[in-house]
């Protein structure tokens, strides 16, 4: 570990004036002393002097201002107290105290604890009642004229509308939706499987013939040729560019 080295201060017995005159920093008093002197030349330090010399009220009243009506008054002040932050002190007390019902307040008895009634609502008389749900007319009904009953069960939404004629009509004899060939599965059977190669062969098959047919319908005689774009143009023009006589010939 190094040797702490003493400085000059340090060195001079403490009880001398030399040690006072080393160890004293004249920079830090002077400079207090200017602050002190430049305070005193301004009226004197900032936080020892009164508002009434830091300030000063404006109370001269300026001219060509238009004055404000009562209603505008109103709505100023309504303004500026919305503008001004809210300085009410809410209590949140009582809502901690709804939150946490007091015990000495009697139960309340709740429906499960409540013993269940029998329902009495299918006997009449102690007997049960014949009722046919399939032949009964269940359709709401109004003790109203039949014109009024009816608009009466259809603004009540009681009672649909009418259906169009063409509702249920058949647009089409096809079916809906293709079912796929058991061959097609995920897991098909050897014989499904089978069955499905065999009629995509059969139909490949006839495609095949018939572009061949296709194909012999314009299959051209050995040695004819198909005209091309300029013979098709060359004939088409004849007779309407007259041709250069030779006058050699």
């Amino acid at each position: 570990m190094a040797k702490a080295t003493r400085t000059g201060a340090a060195k001079g017995s403490r009880n001398k004036k030399r040690y006072w005159r080393k160890g004293t920093q004249l920079e830090d008093v002077e400079k207090f002393l200017e602050e002190q002197r430049v305070d005193e030349q301004s009226g004197g330090r900032l936080n020892t002097r009164t508002d009434a010399d830091l300030f000063a009220i404006d109370t001269t009243k300026v001219k060509g201002l238009p004055t404000l009506t009562r209603r505008q008054r109103v709505a100023l002040a309504k303004t500026t107290a919305a503008a001004a932050p809210s300085t009410e002190e809410v209590d949140v007390k009582p809502k901690i105290r709804q939150s946490f019902p007091s015990k000495k307040k009697s139960k309340v008895v709740t429906n499960s604890s409540r013993p269940l009634r029998r329902s009495t609502r299918g006997d009449v008389d102690g007997k049960p009642v014949d009722f046919d749900l399939w032949n009964t007319d269940l359709s709401a009904k109004a003790a109203l004229p039949d014109d009024l009953a009816d608009y009466y069960l259809r603004q009540l939404k009681k009672k649909m509308p009418n259906e169009p004629r063409t509702v249920k009509h058949i647009t089409t004899l096809l079916p809906k939706v293709e079912a796929p060939i058991p061959g097609a599965s995920y897991n098909p059977s050897y014989k499904d499987h089978q069955d499905m190669l065999r009629e995509s062969l059969v139909e490949e098959m006839k495609v095949q013939k018939d572009l061949e047919k296709v194909e012999n319908r314009f299959k051209l005689a050995p040695g004819d040729r198909y005209i091309t774009p300029y013979e098709k143009m060359a004939e088409e023009m004849s007779g309407l560019v007259k041709e250069e006589e030779n006058p050699e010939t």
